[in-house]
């Protein structure tokens, strides 16, 4: 049997004292590990937290720039069709106004009377031609008829659906002719629709 020497209230008061010292330890050591795992495990959950805020930005980031994309796209259509529209009634407004214009002008007579000659001379070449113009313009028609000589060239008392100018074929419609106004309009419509682009657009 072990005999504790000294005072033993003394002695089991130091035992008790070294066992508590040594639980405290053990619990301060337990709780640091636990406070950094905790720790450690606070960092991962927010690194993750963060990374999938990241990707949900980027997500969002390249949503809103597709849609602004698709916005500016459909804005760029709609300003074109918009201005191909007025470009459009621009054009319209033109000819209306040089159907206007022909009407009495000496421009428009010295115009016909060359459009006459050249019928003439392809009427000498492939026979009479039937010469089809504008309701206005049948009188002036029929006069440069008459001076371009006999029998080459008929003016069809049918008005044609033109600006200006002249339709003729011959009467079995073999050969046909476009000399209208109609004609040199569209042949120079991009141009003109580009100018007026860049005056009312810039």
């Amino acid at each position: 049997m072990a005999r504790i020497y000294g005072d033993p209230q003394r002695v089991g008061e130091e035992v008790v004292r070294a066992e508590l010292e040594k639980a405290e330890k053990a619990l301060r050591e337990a709780y640091e590990t636990s406070a950094r795992l905790l720790d450690d495990k606070r960092r991962t959950l927010a690194r993750k937290a963060v990374e999938r805020a990241r990707e949900a930005y980027m997500e969002a980031l390249e949503r809103v720039r597709s849609e602004e994309a698709k916005l500016e796209l459909e804005l760029r259509t709609r300003v074109a069709a918009e201005k191909n529209k007025y470009l459009d009634r621009l054009m319209e407004r033109v000819a209306e106004e040089l159907k206007k214009a022909k009407v009495g002008a000496a421009w428009y007579e010295a115009y016909m009377r060359r459009v006459f000659e050249r019928l003439a001379s392809e009427a000498r070449e492939y026979g009479r031609l039937i010469v089809r113009v504008a309701g206005e313009d049948q009188d002036l028609a029929r006069r440069l008829a008459l001076e371009a000589g006999p029998g080459l060239l008929e003016v069809d008392p049918e008005p044609a659906d033109i600006i200006g100018g002249a339709l003729a074929s011959t009467e079995d419609g073999s050969v046909s002719l476009d000399y209208t106004l109609d004609l040199l309009l569209r042949e120079e419509e991009a141009r003109l629709r580009s100018i007026a682009s860049k005056i009312l657009f810039g």
